[in-house]
């Protein structure tokens, strides 16, 4: 876990609004995969984070990159036991199902 001191949040709490996202999709759409996806985080460099969303089971993942600011406001929403909805769901709605066709095609 990294501590950005500067906007009072951590990589954790990024990591914690992701998966929210993820359980609402899971709620509205379900997965098509069995298992519940991985997440990680990393600060590749000063203006924005990569997460990468895997499927051990399915030896699948695939990364896609939220800005600084962005990253900020879903750790403070998450902190504050709320949902962020809007454009960031469909972003983690979206990388879901690549990452179901990620799986699909592992299979094939």
């Amino acid at each position: 876990m990294t501590l950005y001191t500067n906007w009072g949040v951590t990589s954790n709490e990024i990591i914690g609004a992701v998966v929210t996202e993820m359980l609402h999709d899971l709620r509205v759409n379900n997965f098509t995969f069995t298992a519940f996806p991985e997440v990680t985080i990393s600060h590749s460099d000063s203006k924005e984070f990569s997460i990468t969303l895997s499927v051990k089971e399915f030896n699948s993942s695939i990364v896609f990159k939220i800005d600084n600011p962005t990253a900020k406001k879903v750790a403070k929403s998450f902190q504050n036991e709320k949902r962020i909805g809007g454009e960031f769901f469909k972003l983690i709605q979206s990388q879901l199902q690549l990452l179901e066709q990620s799986c699909q095609s592992s299979v094939a």
